[in-house]
């Protein structure tokens, strides 16, 4: 038996959603350093944030921002150092809880000839028995989650469009719909509007700094752009050169802020 997206049923009621967490994850960056073919990336990083907390990511190109997530993510090993999810080191996670860490990629990563449900749906194949995900059987509990999140990202009216036909807004939208999918505790995102216009990426930030402080996740996200993350952000982290040379309150991200982090 194999699911057919005109089959699926819209969700009875948005509460297909788990409550946020009574108790908001933490993840502590210990001394992080990462050297690639003899380069320094990063160098002695280390922050905390928690759950609710939008956390921007500013620096040059090459400052180490995608280095960073990576190794964040998980896909990537730093060369010393520590990353730990309420107090458990990243490496040794099992499975289960590594699942609760989502990335929306800068290039949406979605599979373009499936439609938006279906996308979405990959976000659930860590919840659901492997033979389920092969052969393609999904469990109405696992669509309804699936509905809820696209009603969240604003997308429910094209569940059933293929990826390949929304604008691209869209289709980060639905990659959004399908981390929220994962039931994250920690969201990455890396350069999540720099391949959309300035009022989309207005619509992805406030999502994102929505979900946030909706769902008490800890969001990481890299920009180009000090406006957004001084609109967006609750706090901004400011990248050189592979170290973090700033570390405040967005409201008090300045001049001098923008100096230490973008100077020559």
């Amino acid at each position: 038996m194999r699911y057919d997206a005109s089959t699926l049923e819209p969700p009875i009621a948005p509460a297909a959603a788990a409550a946020a967490s009574a108790f908001p994850s933490v993840l502590a960056v210990e001394a992080l350093g990462a050297s690639f073919g003899g380069r320094e990336v990063l160098a002695d990083v280390s922050f905390e944030a928690r759950g609710a907390e939008f956390v921007a990511l500013l620096g040059r190109s090459g400052a180490g921002k995608t280095t960073l997530l990576r190794i964040l993510a998980g896909l990537k090993q730093p060369s010393r150092g520590s990353v730990r999810l309420d107090g458990e080191d990243l490496a040794t996670l099992s499975a289960q809880r590594r699942r609760h860490i989502a990335v929306v990629f800068q290039q949406f990563n979605l599979v373009r000839r499936l439609t938006a449900i279906e996308n979405v749906l990959a976000g659930r194949l860590g919840y659901v028995a492997a033979w389920r995900g092969v052969l393609r059987v999904v469990p109405r509990s696992e669509r309804l989650i699936a509905f809820e999140c696209l009603e969240r990202v604003g997308l429910l009216h094209v569940a059933r469009q293929r990826a390949d036909t929304l604008s691209g807004g869209e289709q980060q939208r639905v990659a959004i719909a399908r981390a929220l999918a994962q039931r994250p505790e920690v969201l990455l995102a890396d350069e999540p509007v720099s391949s959309v216009d300035p009022r989309t990426a207005n619509v992805i930030l406030e999502l994102l700094r929505d979900i946030a402080s909706e769902r008490r996740v800890v969001v990481v996200c890299s920009l180009h752009q000090v406006a957004f993350a001084q609109t967006y952000a609750d706090r901004i982290l400011g990248l050189a050169a592979g170290r973090i040379v700033v570390d405040v309150k967005a409201r008090d991200f300045d001049e001098a802020a923008t100096s230490a982090v973008y100077r020559a």
